[in-house]
């Protein structure tokens, strides 16, 4: 007994318990499937240990102050570790002994059948009649949502006429109508309009292209006609711009054989740019 005693020793072993008691705690909890039965035996083992260990230790070496007693209540929690840690790696092994231990072997002269399973009568509810009030309000919503459809796309009123519309509302929503018959006559004509809609935004498109491609062509010809007088103008402008530099030459500069060179290559520049409008304004 003192041998088990003294096993758990605080000097120099405590650190590698600490780490003994971690690691069966954490092996054992993660092969033993955590149950109220599983909870119970290994917490009795845990009580029964720190109380076995305590009163044994207490009765060997004695407890004569608060250090003698720290001391003992710290090994029985060791000790109290050690066997929860390996009471859990043990428990899988535990629980299929007693598994065993509590099967009873069937007799072999009367073989086992399987119980025949339980009849259930199905019981068919009727569904409940819509009342007359109900199914004419739901008439009407899907006649409402035909009309909201129609009144939404504008686009189509010219090919679409309301008249049509009204016509074909009453062909379908008569009297007496069901109410999944009137919302597949809603669906039928919706799917109608979608259609006619699909058509009439066609047209517009192809229209937009025509009007897009006409004003660009207008653009272009006006352009065409307006480029003969800008020319025009822009000969105009040059001679007015030749006029302007040289009098501002003559008026900066004094005469002679500088003013006289300056005002040579202006000529000569003017002359070529005007040559150049010239050609362009020719057919």
């Amino acid at each position: 007994m003192m041998f088990l005693l003294d096993w758990i020793n605080l000097d120099e072993d405590f650190p590698p318990l600490v780490v003994l008691i971690g690691l069966l705690i954490f092996i054992g909890g993660q092969m033993t499937r955590p149950t109220p039965e599983t909870s119970r035996i290994t917490r009795r083992v845990g009580y029964l240990t720190w109380v076995l260990y305590a009163v044994t230790a207490a009765y060997s070496w004695g407890v004569s102050g608060p250090t003698d007693f720290v001391g003992v209540v710290l090994r029985a929690s060791l000790a109290t570790g050690l066997v929860y840690g390996a009471t859990l790696i043990a428990m899988p092994a535990i629980d299929a002994v007693s598994a065993l231990m509590k099967a009873k072997p069937m007799p072999i002269s009367q073989p086992w059948t399987p119980p025949p399973p339980p009849t259930v009568e199905q019981k068919v509810v009727p569904k409940p009649e819509k009342s007359d009030h109900e199914r004419k309000s739901q008439v009407d919503e899907a006649r409402n949502e035909v009309m909201a459809f129609y009144d939404k796309h504008a686009e189509i009123h010219e090919a679409y006429p309301l008249e049509l519309l009204r016509s074909q509302l009453a062909a379908r929503f008569v009297d007496e109508l069901k109410v999944d018959q009137a919302w597949a006559a809603a669906q039928n004509l919706i799917a109608d309009m979608l259609s006619k809609v699909a058509e009439v935004r066609s047209e517009q498109r192809v229209e937009q292209e025509k009007a897009r491609t006409d004003e660009e062509r207008a653009k272009e010809q006006q352009r065409k006609d307006n480029e003969p007088e800008e020319k025009r103008h822009a000969v105009h402008k040059l001679t007015d711009w030749y006029q302007a530099e040289k009098e501002a030459i003559e008026q900066r500069l004094p005469v002679g054989p500088d003013r006289e060179d300056i005002l040579r290559e202006l000529f000569i520049r003017y002359d070529r740019l005007m040559k150049e409008a010239l050609q362009e304004i020719r057919p």
